[in-house]
């Protein structure tokens, strides 16, 4: 479903949305970057916007599309709303 990931941006929420999601299917982000020779850390600055070279973009997609699409977008939008409504509390 979700092939066009630009709608997310890199950043703690993506971040957080993508562990979540890996888990969520009982991998990690650690045996996916094993599998493919990717650093932890490599993966990490890509999924917080760290890198937005297209090798980095490369590995976001590709991350995005290991942990599953529609469990990252689903576990993004509900940290975008819970980080919004925080937004909003702390402005009213």
């Amino acid at each position: 479903m979700a092939e066009n990931h630009t709608k997310f941006e890199p950043g703690a929420l993506l971040h957080d949305a993508i562990m979540g999601a890996f888990r969520t299917s009982g991998s990690s982000c650690n045996a996916w970057c094993g599998t493919y020779g990717i650093t932890a850390m490599t993966a990490r600055n890509a999924s917080l916007g760290l890198t937005r070279s297209p090798v980095g973009k490369k590995i976001l997609h590709d991350m995005i599309e290991a942990a599953g699409p529609d469990l990252v977008a689903l576990a993004y939008r509900k940290r975008v709303r819970k980080h919004l409504g925080e937004i909003e509390e702390d402005a009213a």
